[in-house]
């Protein structure tokens, strides 16, 4: 009896095993088909775009633009650059304009400066004349004007009378102090010749002399006249 049940139930299971076993194979082989398509295109999303293109070799684009609408190949390129020659000459003009502008500047401020300072004309052409007609430099000239300078400073005198004139000689050391002090033309009143020789002794010793002009200041001739007081 066990025998003729185990049999039919036997078969059955038979039947019924076989094709659960190659259904579930196909299962397993569908899944790992599946997932290698999956990594594949993941693969694919990293590699291409490194991937060398085989483009031609790109070129620069230009624009042109023609001038008036006209049509390309109507005019030759020389008719479009001929212009520019005026414009260069008005660029020239507009320059010239200015350094136009400029001398007549120059020689009013010329002009100015002339008329201006007749003093300091005055001081030049005693120094010439010191110089043996020769133009001395700027360290020269400030040296002589802060001299004359300290002695007016130094200087009083009480007599009226303005048309008096004294010419002194002395020299200059290096190291500022007035030596050999004499007169050379007197004014005929010995006061007032006395009150010039008093400020220029007061005046001693001077700043030092420049050292170009050491051997010049050693010969020193002054005139000295009532209305260079306090000038």
């Amino acid at each position: 009896m066990a025998d003729i049940h185990s049999t039919p139930m036997r078969r059955l299971r038979e039947r019924l095993l076989p094709p659960l076993e190659e259904d579930g194979g196909r299962v397993w082989r569908w899944v790992a088909f599946s997932s290698v398509l999956h990594l594949l295109f993941i693969w694919s999303l990293f590699i291409i775009p490194h991937i060398p293109s085989r483009r031609g070799p790109s070129y620069p684009v230009y624009t042109v633009d023609l001038v008036g609408g006209e049509k390309l190949g109507g005019t030759k390129l020389g008719s479009v650059v001929a212009p520019l020659p005026p414009a260069k000459k008005s660029i020239e003009k507009a320059q010239a304009e200015p350094a136009a502008q400029i001398e007549p500047a120059k020689k009013e401020k010329a002009k100015v400066k002339v008329a201006e300072s007749p003093a300091l004309m005055r001081e030049e052409t005693a120094l010439k004349k010191q110089g043996g007609g020769i133009a001395k430099g700027v360290d020269f000239i400030i040296y002589y004007n802060r001299m004359r300078y300290v002695i007016r400073e130094r200087w009083t005198w009480v007599g009226k009378r303005s048309d008096l004139e004294v010419t002194v000689h002395f020299g200059i050391r290096d190291n500022g102090e007035i030596v050999g002090l004499k007169i050379v033309q007197g004014s005929g009143d010995p006061s007032y010749d006395d009150s010039v020789f008093r400020a220029i002794r007061r005046a001693s010793p001077l700043p030092p002399p420049p050292e170009n002009y050491r051997k010049d200041f050693m010969d020193v001739e002054l005139t000295f006249r009532p209305k260079d007081l306090g000038g």
